[in-house]
């Protein structure tokens, strides 16, 4: 731990304004038993020396643990919303679940839509769906679009692949296309909910350029 708190220190002195914390135990079930205290006590000594905190999740769905997440010193928490990281759920299911635990806390939370781990095309349609009902519910200035995880698991674009057909690339998304999926997300979902609500100070906020 204190190794940790010495580079979030030094990330903040040196202008970090935000960290990503990667927790994918919390979506074990052992998460909601033995680790509440221990998650508690590491995130009170993180905070105190940090940049902002994003607490990440993915590869399943963030449970019972979010009884307690909900209430540590984080600036956002990050749910993996693709279909295999709804620990075999409903995904808006679970959406709903997580919006309706910090809706009262200050939080941000970041929608992990676009799958990190299969090359599949995004349905936009589901995803756009997801967006707008976390914008009606918690408002733009709190809600981030990105993938589902990091991105290592796939090729970077159709040229690193193994030469992928006309046919198959209508099929296909890699790291590069995901990233502009995430972008090209955010700016239709803010469009949509700065029209629906005349307010033009509001946008969704995006981990890409």
């Amino acid at each position: 731990l204190p190794v940790y708190v010495e580079i979030l220190s030094q990330l903040k002195q040196a202008g970090s304004e935000s960290v990503q914390m990667d927790e994918p135990i919390l979506v074990l079930d052992r998460a909601a038993d033995g680790l509440e205290d221990v998650f508690r006590s590491a995130y009170a000594i993180l905070a105190r020396e940090s940049p902002k905190i994003v607490l990440t999740t993915y590869f399943g769905r963030l449970g019972q643990a979010l009884t307690y997440v909900k209430d540590l010193p984080v600036w956002g928490v990050h749910v993996d919303l693709s279909e295999r990281g709804g620990g075999g759920g409903d995904v808006l299911s679970q959406l709903g679940e997580v919006v309706h635990a910090i809706l009262p806390t200050p939080l941000v939370l970041s929608l992990g839509l676009v799958s990190g781990r299969n090359v599949w095309k995004a349905d936009l349609a589901s995803a756009l769906e997801k967006v707008r009902y976390t914008l009606q519910h918690l408002g733009a200035g709190r809600v981030i679009v990105a993938t589902s995880s990091y991105l290592l698991h796939i090729p970077v674009t159709p040229a690193s692949a193994d030469r992928p057909s006309t046919s198959q690339l209508d099929w296909l998304s890699f790291a590069v296309e995901k990233a502009s999926v995430v972008e090209t997300l955010a700016r239709i979902a803010t469009a949509g909910y700065v029209h629906g609500s005349n307010n033009h100070d509001q946008k969704a906020s995006t981990p890409y350029p």
